[in-house]
């Protein structure tokens, strides 16, 4: 049973007869792969997308619940679909958006969202609100990349615009 996104308020899982095969070499068995579902993941790849979007308007646990999900299955399909999106071309950056998200709600575990601002895309998360994590992804852009930013959002969070200073 596959996971998909709902009708209305109803739940929706898709039966899928999956055919076996075995190596012809070691004689392991293995599950035909299916292009719209990944092999580690349950639900569709629409619906990790429509869990990833309801996540940058809310946080993880009010996801996991209207979703009935557990938070670390959130988690994990948050992780799966910033690796299946990134990397993004990010060599005509010009402008920086920042912004943070919780994860869960009260229990203060944030991850950092970086935007380009023209595109209105996202181009980057960082797991930790951590000045030395940010830089350190940061950083992994190259120099290039951050000479060319010219603006930065920045909010009260001097910690943000320390960073952006000390390297961009």
């Amino acid at each position: 049973m596959i996971k998909d996104i709902p009708w209305g308020e109803l739940e929706v899982y898709l039966r899928v007869n999956r055919r076996q095969f075995k190596c012809d070499n070691c004689n392991k068995p293995f599950s035909e792969e299916l292009d719209f579902v990944n092999k580690r993941q349950k639900p569709t790849e629409r619906s990790a997308h429509f869990i990833t979007e309801q996540v940058l308007n809310s946080d993880l646990s009010s996801v996991a619940e209207r979703n009935n999900l557990t938070e670390s299955q959130v988690e994990s399909i948050i992780n799966f679909m910033s690796q299946k999106i990134l990397p993004i071309n990010i060599k005509s950056l010009k402008r920086l958006g920042r912004d943070e998200i919780s994860l869960v709600k009260g229990q203060g575990k944030f991850i950092i969202v970086l935007v380009d601002l023209d595109t209105r895309k996202l181009i980057g998360l960082v797991k930790e609100r951590k000045a030395k994590a940010l830089e350190n992804y940061l950083k992994s852009w190259g120099e290039e990349i951050l000479n060319n930013i010219e603006e930065a959002s920045i909010d009260l969070s001097k910690m943000y615009k320390t960073v952006i200073e000390k390297i961009c």
